[in-house]
């Protein structure tokens, strides 16, 4: 990919990534709701459940069309499940602390752990799962 179409796409990546986010804040909300109404499972088991669920979608989609990443794949979905875990870990504190502390209800509270997790998620897909590396030149 020449030079010029890689920083178009670095510089339209955060727009990119809260769009794929979007789409997978409602899969994760619509499953985490459902697996809460329909099955009565608790808060943590439908999080996590919502989140797993995501996952997938998230990784693929933030691979090919937010980051263009062209790396080997599976180092770079190591890195991304790094990513996930103290991303998911960010926003499972903060659905606790709101209900447990801030008494919010719990559906409320699952939506507020969107925005701490959004952050910690671009930061470090951004930097560290999709990184670019600049291409090795042989030496002489």
């Amino acid at each position: 990919m020449p030079r010029a179409d890689v920083s178009q796409i670095k510089r339209g990546a955060p727009l990119r990534f809260l769009v794929v986010g979007a789409a997978n804040t409602l899969l994760g909300l619509l499953v985490i709701y459902t697996c809460k109404w329909l099955f009565r499972l608790d808060d943590v088991t439908s999080n996590v459940i919502g989140y797993l669920i995501a996952l997938a979608n998230s990784f693929f989609l933030n691979r090919a069309w937010t980051f263009a990443n062209t790396g080997p794949v599976l180092p770079a979905m190591v890195r991304f499940a790094g990513v996930f875990i103290v991303a998911y870990l960010v926003n499972l504190a903060t659905v606790l602390l709101a209900i447990d502390l801030l008494q919010v209800n719990s559906y409320l509270a699952q939506a507020c752990g969107i925005a701490p997790y959004t952050v910690v998620s671009y930061l470090g897909s951004r930097y560290f799962a999709f990184r670019s590396h600049p291409a090795r030149t042989r030496s002489p």
